[in-house]
């Protein structure tokens, strides 16, 4: 086996935990290879009542001929037997549902498109009484406009069809062209190119003369095509890790500790600083003893760290390299230069730190230099880079329509200046009538930035924000009523389509300043660049003698 296979059964392994739900959706669908199908209206209405039914004379020269009810019925094309699929689900610890069609209107598509949102993968017949594939048209884009509502996802969809597959992903790949760009790869697959919600797309066409109790084994290579990487796994694995591990947290923070919980609500009620926001504060006890609980769950996985261990990484570069057309990896520093897919392994693999400084003198490997393929290494760093400080952006939280200002958020102006809130998170709540705010101004520049952000159109706010006391600058805003907090919203007094907040005005024949929300990053990060202005301020200049200034440099 090669490190190329090695990688994506490993791969494969993260996928196969992960799963969790699957929903089938077929107009034929039987429960059990010697069961029947579904009766239709017409079968139904053609039963007769056997009072009514007069018994026939058996003569020696006519025997009774016994039908089954299956020869009655009015059996259609391309059966699906869902029980063999639940049961090859089932063996890798999936749940299939399976949902008859019948009704084929708007209500039944909105029931599907909700069953999907909840569904890892999502398997649909194509000609559904035969209706050429157009009730299975109108799903879909059920599915594309509800996803790309939420702001994107990951979504596996197969067409699961008797039909001829080329035919099939023709008509389907034409009638998503009229709206999307969408492209058809190794023969079977659809991904859509023009749509950040939609670019971990994938829509699979596949024939029924794959047996049903091989349809999972198939769905799974697809899924893993799709998320084969390290950060993906991790990704994955983590997930994993939650789900097996939600019922051992109801467990733990089960309805009898409801009591000791309102008792910590009645405690801040009863005092006079935490009255006011007493509910506000409980919730965040919630949130913090929640989600710590989930962390220390993720450090100990061991089917995380087994996602990124050494073995892992070292099979990694060979699997990359065969995914991305035998491309070699390129270095960038004050120049480019190749790397091989042998020394990248070795640096990899290597095991005693002998054998690493060897590996990295063997591949002339520098200091200030970056991995990349195709020489795309500038965009992905920032994408990371951006993944790592932000809390929320407008790549990912477009769809949201109001949000709180508070320490991390960074809002833009007209004139390309960046304004990113240092306040107190303390000093962002419990707040009456009007607040002033305290921000630190940086400004767009895509040579010189120290903080990254992406925007709706996924490319990247570049932000220069020097952390000088020179920087900061007030804004007051009002405050809405019972709200106690400063509210950004969408067509926020003036006519925007962006959450937008607008200070209050200096003087009143003054333009409206709008500030628009680009973004917000971690809590950590806004107080690193707040502790770094105060170190600024801390600093104290003396007239010392120059000789002794120089000589305590080198100290």
């Amino acid at each position: 086996m090669t490190s190329s296979t090695d990688f994506h059964k490993l791969s494969e392994d993260c996928v196969r935990r992960f799963l969790h739900s699957v929903v089938a959706v077929d107009d034929n669908m039987s429960f059990g290879a010697g069961s029947d199908t579904f009766p239709t209206d017409e079968d139904i209405n053609a039963l007769v009542d056997p009072d009514d039914d007069p018994t026939p004379i058996i003569t020696a020269s006519a025997s009774p001929r016994i039908e089954s009810t299956k020869s009655k019925a009015k059996v259609k094309n391309h059966p699906f037997d869902y029980q063999a699929l639940a049961e090859a689900f089932a063996k890798d610890g999936i749940a299939c549902c399976g949902l008859l069609a019948k009704s084929f209107n708007v209500e039944e598509r909105d029931i599907i498109t909700a069953s999907s949102h909840k569904a890892d993968i999502t398997i649909l017949d194509w000609d559904m009484q035969s209706d050429s594939g157009q009730f299975a048209i109108e799903i879909i884009k059920s599915i594309i406009v509800s996803d790309i509502n939420s702001g994107g996802r990951l979504r596996l969809l197969s067409i699961y069809t008797g039909e001829h597959v080329t035919a099939v992903i023709t008509k389907l790949n034409n009638e998503l062209k009229k709206t999307y760009r969408s492209v058809i790869k190794n023969d079977d697959s659809i991904f859509i190119e023009d749509n950040y919600a939609l670019e971990q797309w994938c829509i699979v066409v596949i024939s029924k003369d794959v047996y049903e109790k091989d349809l999972p084994n198939v769905l799974i290579k697809k899924f893993t095509n799709l998320t084969a990487g390290l950060l993906s796994n991790a990704a994955l694995s983590c997930i994993s890790e939650i789900r097996e591990k939600t019922h051992g947290i109801l467990t733990k923070y089960n309805n009898k500790l409801d009591t000791a919980y309102v008792s910590h609500i009645l405690n801040l009620i009863k005092s006079k600083e935490s009255r006011a926001y007493a509910y506000e504060n409980a919730h965040d006890y919630a949130v913090d003893l929640i989600s710590e609980e989930i962390r220390s769950i993720l450090q100990i996985s061991e089917n995380l760290k087994k996602s990124l261990s050494k073995n892992s990484l070292s099979h990694w570069p060979i699997f990359h390299y065969a995914k991305n057309g035998c491309k070699n990896f390129l270095l960038t520093g004050k120049k480019q230069k190749d790397l091989s897919v042998e020394h990248l392994r070795n640096i990899l693999s290597a095991d005693s730190l002998e054998e690493i400084q060897h590996a990295i003198e063997h591949a002339s490997l520098g200091k200030k230099e970056y991995l990349s393929q195709d020489g795309e290494e500038d965009k992905k760093l920032m994408q990371l880079c951006s993944l790592e400080i932000t809390r929320r952006s407008l790549r990912y939280h477009s769809h949201i329509d109001n949000v709180s200002l508070k320490q991390g958020t960074l809002l833009l102006d007209a004139y390309n200046f960046v304004y990113l809130c240092i306040q107190p998170l303390c000093d962002s709540v419990r707040l009456h009538e009007k607040a002033d705010f305290l921000f630190l101004r940086g400004t767009l520049d895509d040579n010189n930035y120290n903080l990254l952000i992406e925007d709706e159109y996924g490319g990247f706010y570049k932000i220069k924000m020097p952390a000088k006391a020179s920087n900061i600058i007030s804004f007051s805003f009002g405050v809405e009523n019972g709200n106690g907090v400063i509210i950004g919203k969408k067509n926020n007094l003036v006519n925007t389509d962006y959450i937008s907040f607008v200070p209050l005005l200096v003087e009143k024949i003054s333009t409206p300043k709008v500030l628009k929300w680009i973004g917000e990053i971690k809590t950590t990060y806004a107080q690193k660049i707040t502790t770094d202005i105060v170190a600024n301020l801390s600093r104290i200049g003396l007239d010392q003698h120059e000789w002794l200034r120089i000589k305590s440099k080198d100290i």
